[in-house]
C-alpha cells in the first residue's frame, strides 16, 4: 500500500501540478498573443478556451482528489482497488482504452494548434476527434455489458 501512496504521491506533485502549470502558461499565451488576430473565428476560439478550461478543471479535480484521498486510509484503499480491478482493467484492455486516448490527445493538440492557421483542417480535426470518442465510448459499453 506504501508504494501505492508513493505513486498518488508523485501523480499529485508531478504530473497534476506541472500540467496545471503549463496548461495555464498555454491559455495565457492563447488570450494574449491572439488577441488581434481576425482569421481565428470566435468558434476556434471559445473551443480553445474551453478545451483549456477544461483540463483545468479535471487537473484541478484530480490533485484535490488524491491529496486528499493520501490523508485518508480507507479511501486510499478503495482507489487502489478500483485501479487494480481485474475487470476494469480487462475491459480497458480489450476496448483499447490506452492507444484510443493518446489518439484522442493527439487529435485534440492538433486541432487546437490548426485553428490558428486553418478553419477547415480546425473542423476536420475536430470532426475525427468526435468519431474516435463516440468509438471509444460504443467499445467501453460493449464490453461492459459483456464482462
Amino acid at each position: 500500500m506504501e508504494q501505492f501512496k508513493q505513486k498518488l504521491r508523485q501523480r499529485v506533485i508531478y504530473i497534476c501540478t506541472m500540467l496545471i502549470v503549463f496548461s495555464l502558461i498555454m491559455a495565457s499565451l492563447m488570450l494574449f498573443l491572439n488577441h488581434d488576430d481576425t482569421h481565428i473565428s470566435d468558434f476556434i476560439r471559445g473551443f480553445q478556451a474551453g478545451i483549456f478550461l477544461t483540463v483545468e478543471i479535471v487537473l484541478v479535480y484530480y490533485t484535490v482528489r488524491y491529496s486528499a484521498t493520501l490523508r485518508n486510509e480507507e479511501a486510499l484503499k478503495k482507489i487502489y482497488i478500483e485501479e487494480t480491478d481485474e475487470r476494469t482493467l480487462m475491459i480497458q484492455q480489450k476496448s483499447g482504452s490506452v492507444g484510443m486516448e493518446l489518439v484522442t490527445f493527439g487529435l485534440v493538440v492538433a486541432a487546437v494548434i490548426s485553428g490558428y492557421f486553418d478553419q477547415k483542417v480546425f473542423l476536420t480535426l475536430l470532426g475525427a476527434v468526435a468519431f474516435v470518442v463516440i468509438i471509444r465510448l460504443m467499445l467501453k459499453l460493449y464490453y461492459r455489458n459483456k464482462f
